[in-house]
C-alpha cells in the first residue's frame, strides 16, 4: 500500500528536494528512541526537557507520497543532556516504522508552549489537482493556526492542561480563524483516505 514514508535520500526525486530547499545542509541521521504522541512534537520535547533537561531543537523530517509529493515537516527533536540529538515522538505516518529519521536541522525557530506553526515545504511530482489542494490546504492551515498563536501570545491567558486559558474576553477575530482553521483541518483530513484509495482527484 502506497502512502507517506521516508524520503529516500538516493532516490533522484529525493536528491532535487534537496538542492531545491536545503542546498549544501548536512542530513542527520536521528534515532527515534520514545513513542509520545504523533503530530504533537514540539509539545513532547518540552515535556521530557522539563524532566529530564537538556533542550528542545527543530529541524524538518524529510518524508515523500511516491509519485505524488515531497513533504519536509517541521519537527522538534531532543537534544538529550549529553549533546545527542533523539527524536522522542511516535511515527508521524503509519509506514514510517523505521528506527531512525532522516533530519535538518533548523536552528533560527525558537518556541515556547504554544508551539511554532511552521508550514511543511512541498515539492509535488504529478500534476493531480488533488495532491495540489491538499498542499495549499495544508499550508493555509498552518499559517492560520500562526495567527491564531500569534494573537493568543499577546492576551492575557495562562496554562490550562495541555493548552492554555484566556484571562479576558474573547476577540471575535480569534473566533473567526478558529473556525477557518477547523474548515481547512476538515479538508486536509478528507484527503489521506482518498489518496490511500488511489484517488487524486481534488475533494469537492
Amino acid at each position: 500500500m502506497i502512502q507517506q514514508q521516508a524520503l529516500p535520500l538516493d532516490h533522484p526525486v529525493g536528491q532535487d528536494f534537496l538542492r531545491r530547499f536545503f542546498k549544501n545542509q548536512d542530513v542527520l541521521s536521528i534515532p527515534r528512541e520514545g513513542d509520545m504522541q504523533p503530530g504533537q512534537c514540539y509539545r513532547n520535547v518540552l515535556k521530557v526537557v522539563a524532566e529530564q533537561g537538556g533542550s528542545p531543537q527543530t529541524g524538518w523530517l524529510l518524508t515523500w507520497w511516491p509519485g505524488r509529493y515531497v513533504e519536509a515537516l517541521h519537527h522538534a527533536v531532543w537534544c538529550n543532556p549529553a549533546g545527542d540529538l533523539v527524536d522522542v515522538t511516535g511515527p508521524s505516518f503509519p509506514l514510517m516504522t523505521e528506527k531512525r529519521i532522516n533530519f535538518i536541522l533548523d536552528r533560527n525557530i525558537a518556541y515556547d508552549e504554544l508551539g511554532p506553526s511552521v508550514p511543511s515545504l512541498f515539492q509535488q511530482i504529478d500534476q493531480s489537482e488533488g495532491v495540489r489542494d491538499f498542499i495549499s490546504t495544508t499550508c493555509e492551515r498552518v499559517k492560520v493556526a500562526g495567527k491564531m498563536k500569534a494573537m493568543l501570545a499577546k492576551l492575557p491567558h495562562e496554562k490550562s492542561g495541555n493548552g492554555i486559558r484566556l484571562l479576558g474576553p474573547r476577540p471575535a477575530e480569534l473566533d473567526r480563524l478558529s473556525a477557518r482553521h477547523e474548515e481547512l483541518l476538515h479538508r486536509q483530513g478528507l484527503y489521506n483516505p482518498r489518496f490511500v484509495a488511489g484517488n487524486f482527484e481534488r475533494a469537492p
